[in-house]
Parts: structure tokens; C-alpha cells; sequence
């Protein structure tokens, strides 16, 4: 898999579009403003002409309480995934714990 900054920009927009705000819309200035960047950087993330720093993913990741992984690859995690991936763990430690006894 590769970064599409396009597709990552449309997932930036989707979020935003998608927050609640009673007051008013969601809109790139308060964003911007909210996540310390230029509205002018900010319309090029959504619009996928620039890509941003680690920094950048991870207090947008924080913001709008997503993963990494749906930033980057839009990939979600399912809490089904997580819940099979702890419970092959589990016997993997039960088996070294056996061996050692």
C-alpha cells in the first residue's frame, strides 16, 4: 500500500464535515485554527496537494479520536480484529508458560 494524499485529504474533509457543532458549521478556519496550521495549508491537505508531518497526523489523529491507520491507509480497526488478535496471544503465552513449567 502507498499514501494517496488525495484519499487522505477527502477523509480530513469527511471528519470535519462530519463533527457536530451546534452553533455553526464545522468549518477550515476553526480547524485550522484549532490545529495551529494555515487555512491555506489546511485546504491543500483536504484537496491532496501536500502531505503532512508525523506531528500533523498525530494531533489530527487526536482531534477527531481516529487511528493512524484511517488516517493514513483509511483502514479501520475493528474492534472484532483486535478481540481475535488478543485472544491468539493469549494462547501463545499459555503455550510458552506450559513449556516452561
Amino acid at each position: 500500500m502507498t499514501f494517496d494524499m488525495k484519499a487522505f485529504g477527502m477523509r480530513i474533509r469527511m471528519l470535519r464535515e462530519n463533527q457536530k457543532d451546534i452553533n455553526r458549521k464545522f468549518t477550515q478556519e476553526r480547524l485550522a485554527s484549532d490545529l495551529n496550521i494555515s487555512i491555506q495549508f489546511l485546504r491543500k491537505l483536504e484537496h491532496g496537494e501536500r502531505s503532512p508531518s508525523i506531528e500533523l497526523l498525530v494531533e489530527i489523529s487526536r482531534y477527531f479520536d481516529v487511528t493512524m491507520d484511517y488516517l493514513i491507509l483509511g483502514r479501520i480497526v475493528q474492534s472484532v480484529d483486535i478481540r481475535n488478535d488478543l485472544q491468539n496471544m493469549m494462547e501463545i503465552l499459555r503455550a510458552i508458560i506450559a513449556s516452561i513449567s
